[in-house]
């Protein structure tokens, strides 16, 4: 599969995010302080460490999870060029919220499971443990030292989920197995296989690193993927027409579009003043003004401001067609 362009052109929340997770990582790792920054039922519930939140889909806990994953969000960023930046990052903060809010119903529903002893039952005594009879007596499931069902059970306490940005790179496998076309299919030790097969092994290879504490928040990253994809509610128009959103990506993106925060701010007082009917004098099929804000956005993608402007004059100033119609060029 050809992903494009290589870099970040027309990518800049992929730039972004990175950027900002390769270095809060490399930096949390250089301390020893990665693996501290994950999620478990302790720290959120009995600590209130909610700020693990917000932190902990930011940092990668081990240098091939850093390695895999980075790969994995470039790789993806042809998902943006694909939809804009602003629909792009809603997808991020969309998908990113629903998985943790996931982890969190895992840890949770776990503890309670553990200390009601599977739905209500009340815990078993350790040393009075699950038995099976046989020949001799009766023999012990687990060792009595073991204590996994217990009501203050230090084992559930310390279960840590390696968050990370797995929910957003799982989510995008949901998208990446739907929509992205296989083109190439070929036979590799008698197995047929196709180009997406490599990309399939490094999620896997991701997936199954920590074992449970990855696992878990890759499964849920699938499941926010099928929740956006399958269009809930209505969730993908709300986020594409969300101001909110426009507003974010405009006040963020100077910092990785390579636009400066002069012009940013000029244009910004540009797109306040100009009059919204009033027709401008530049020659274009149609009466409506091209808005400086659609031409932001459309170099906040890596366009320059003259094949934005034009393309907004072509394409009616629909800043989607407009991005479609300089993709293609």
């Amino acid at each position: 599969m050809n992903a494009g362009v290589s870099g970040f052109k027309n990518a800049i929340v992929t730039k972004g995010i990175v950027v900002t997770c390769g270095l809060v990582s490399l930096v949390l790792a250089a301390r020893g302080d990665a693996k501290a920054y994950n999620l478990s039922y302790q720290k959120i519930a009995q600590r209130l460490e909610l700020w693990r939140l917000v932190v902990s889909p930011l940092v990668f806990t081990s240098l091939p999870e850093l390695l895999f994953g980075l790969y994995l969000l470039y790789f993806f960023r042809v998902f943006e060029r694909q939809a804009g930046s602003i629909k792009y990052l809603f997808f991020v903060f969309f998908t990113t919220s629903v998985s943790t809010f996931l982890e969190l119903v895992f840890l949770f529903t776990l503890k309670g499971m553990f200390r009601d002893g599977y739905f209500g039952y009340g815990p078993p005594r350790v040393e009075d443990g699950p038995r099976v009879s046989g020949k001799g007596g009766d023999w012990r499931l687990f060792p009595a030292s073991l204590s996994w069902f217990s009501d203050d059970s230090s084992f559930i306490s310390s279960i840590r989920l390696n968050s990370g940005p797995t929910g957003l790179i799982f989510s995008s496998f949901v998208l990446f197995f739907f929509d992205v076309p296989v083109s190439i299919r070929f036979k590799l030790l008698g197995i047929k296989v196709s180009e997406k097969s490599f990309v399939y092994l490094i999620g896997l290879q991701l997936l199954l690193w920590s074992r449970m504490h990855s696992m878990i928040p890759g499964i849920c990253g699938i499941i926010a993927g099928f929740i956006y994809r399958c269009d809930l509610g209505g969730i993908q128009e709300i986020g594409f027409s969300s101001g909110a959103f426009r507003r974010m990506a405009w006040r963020v993106s100077p910092f990785f579009s390579g636009i400066s925060s002069e012009m940013a701010s000029r244009m910004n007082n540009n797109r306040a003043s100009e009059p919204v009917n009033e027709p401008t004098n530049r020659p274009q099929e149609n009466d409506m003004p091209v808005r400086a804000e659609r031409i932001f956005e459309l170099m906040a993608q890596g366009h320059s401001q003259k094949d934005a402007t034009m393309a907004l004059m072509l394409c009616h100033n629909d800043s989607r067609a407009a991005h479609d119609y300089l993709t293609r060029k």
